[in-house]
């Protein structure tokens, strides 16, 4: 009897033990429940920070800038500043090209971060399209986005098959179960376009866009039916083309703002690229005068580094089922500043390469100069100089970081005292590469393993 009852007690180990790791391995893959998102490039998100946490009394973030020169137009003023921003350094952040933390302000951007997929691309926009019927079943489960009032959101943030193709067969499993349904219902096609990974044909959330100019700054969505949602009450209108090409900003004095010049992304293993950042173009003032701004496109790709991530759900053995996905790193196609021109005078940038990210720039020097029916004549620069976060002396892209040490104004033969900086890196952080996973849920260091084995 003894023996009997050991040899149940083994044989429920032994089946705990196997249904676990049928459970572990079975959700060693990536899933379509873990969100995909295509991040901005290192120097678009070192502004898009100005945004995410604005220096005010209420954030804690204080205003530490550099002014370099200020272009004034009849209507618009131009502010070039170095700025740096203090809440704080994620591990895997990577530098922009004035060094890391320090963003340069001189013109502006829409940086975009891709949710799921590219919105332009998608079937975003044209949601109401033939063939296509309402799933009145799932009204029940969905509330308001975070600042989007149309109620068609779920609470993480995604959006669902509001409407699905009429009479699609497909097979799917009814999410984290291992059997099979096959229908040609409505409401069958919708879970099953959620749980096989066939929302590939549908863009499922909306794309968050950033904006950073002449100081304003803020984010947006834009809706289904093409409005524009501001996450803060601004007084500005944004408008876009319907293709994406770009945008166009007016602000409350009636100065319009053309962000035509594009920046893009792709998944460093390969696949379709899209826009990752709209870079102003030109300001035409509400009193007619503009502002040219000009980038040097060197068709260089700048490289980051993937990382893998695990996180569990509960399967419908009542086991948290492991997922994985690896993210496999970004390649980015950079546009640097390389003029401004208004009607009295002229600002030239220069740049040059840089040994913590794969193909990046760092910026050197800001010269400007006088303009008028001569030509032009040089005024006074601002110089940059430049060293390296590098632990224990590793120089390479996974552990190094560029760091702005010192700006320097010169005019002629004169210069004035440069700004030095010194910062504040505890040992144990700076010891850490990039992709490490000793972080908490922000991003910020631990000092925890959280290594998937």
């Amino acid at each position: 009897m003894r023996k009997q009852r050991r040899i149940r007690n083994i044989s429920l180990i032994l089946l705990l033990n196997i249904l676990f790791l049928q459970t572990r391995v079975g959700g060693q893959s990536n899933s379509p429940f873990t969100p995909k998102i295509i991040p901005p490039s290192p120097n678009a998100a070192s502004l898009a920070k100005f945004g995410d946490i604005p220096v005010s009394h209420y954030t804690g973030a204080t205003d530490i800038s550099i002014p370099i020169y200020t272009i004034q137009a009849k209507g618009v003023n131009v502010p070039i500043t170095l700025s740096y921003h203090t809440g704080g350094i994620r591990l895997s952040e990577e530098a922009g090209w004035v060094g890391l933390g320090w963003a340069l302000s001189a013109g502006g951007m829409i940086s975009r971060t891709v949710n799921d997929k590219d919105d332009f691309t998608a079937p975003y926009f044209n949601w109401n399209m033939g063939g296509f019927s309402p799933i009145p079943e799932v009204k029940g489960r969905l509330i308001s986005h975070p600042f989007y009032n149309e109620g068609e959101y779920f609470q993480n943030g995604s959006n669902p098959l509001s409407y699905v193709p009429k009479n699609l067969p497909v097979y799917g499993y009814d999410f984290g179960c291992n059997y099979q349904v096959y229908s040609t219902s409505a409401t069958y096609n919708f879970y099953a376009a959620l749980g096989t990974g066939t929302t590939n044909t549908f863009d499922m959330e909306p794309d968050t866009y950033s904006y950073n100019f002449l100081g304003i700054t803020g984010k947006f969505i834009i809706g289904r039916d093409g409005t524009v949602v501001i996450q803060k009450q601004e007084n500005i209108k944004i408008q876009f083309a319907t293709d994406g090409s770009s945008f166009t900003i007016t602000d409350d004095n009636g100065n319009k703002y053309f962000f035509a010049d594009k920046e893009y992304s792709q998944p460093a293993i390969g696949g379709a690229q899209s826009i990752s950042s709209w870079l102003l173009s030109k300001i035409v003032t509400q009193q007619k005068d503009s502002v040219l701004f000009t980038y040097f496109n060197n068709n260089t790709w700048t490289t980051t580094v993937g990382i893998a991530h695990e996180t569990y759900r509960r399967g419908c053995s009542g086991f948290e089922t492991a997922i994985y996905s690896n993210d496999p790193g970004q390649t980015y196609l950079n546009k640097v500043l390389q003029t401004i021109d208004f009607t009295n005078a002229q600002v030239q940038f220069s740049f040059d390469g840089r040994t913590d990210l794969s193909g990046g720039k760092k910026l050197n020097t800001i010269k400007i100069y006088s303009k008028d029916q001569n030509g032009l004549k040089y005024l006074k620069e601002d110089q940059l100089y430049y060293s390296y976060f590098t632990p224990g002396g590793i120089n390479t892209t996974e552990f190094s970081r560029l760091r702005l040490d010192s700006v320097k104004e010169v005019s002629g033969s004169l210069s004035s005292p440069p700004y030095k900086f010194d910062y504040n890196m505890p040992s144990t952080q700076s010891l850490m590469g990039k992709h490490y996973s000793s972080v908490d849920h922000w991003g910020y260091y631990n000092s925890k393993s959280n290594a998937v084995n």
